[in-house]
């Protein structure tokens, strides 16, 4: 019993060890990028460096069309239709590794920016 209780003390102690010794490796995860709408135009940045590769889904009452775009850096910009729901998640670096972002969805606002 006692061996057995020693066992999963070392353990533990060694994943938190190894926890404490990279924690950007094991919590890195890439926010959803800021974005915004106005004009009939949404623009999003994201928190990376480099070029950036988004994955970009388009909702519109009764379809969707999803499509991937590579930026030479952390923004983005396009046009968007009336009554359509933009859905955007990158990949790129953030913290020095590859993570792929939470997603961010925003309504096309065909009125002046916010």
């Amino acid at each position: 019993m006692r061996r057995t209780a020693a066992i999963l003390a070392a353990s533990a102690l060694a994943t938190l060890g190894t926890l404490a010794i990279s924690p950007t490796a094991a919590f890195a995860t890439a926010p959803a990028p800021l974005c915004d709408s106005g004009g009939s135009r949404y623009v999003c940045d994201a928190s990376t460096s480099g070029s950036t590769v988004w994955t970009i889904t388009i909702t519109q009452t009764g379809s969707s069309n999803t499509f991937t775009v590579t930026t030479p850096g952390p923004d983005i910009s396009a046009g968007c239709a009336a009554h359509s729901i933009i859905h955007l998640v990158y990949t790129g670096t953030y913290q020095g590794t590859t993570q792929t972002s939470g997603i961010n969805s925003i309504p096309c606002n065909t009125g002046p920016w916010r």
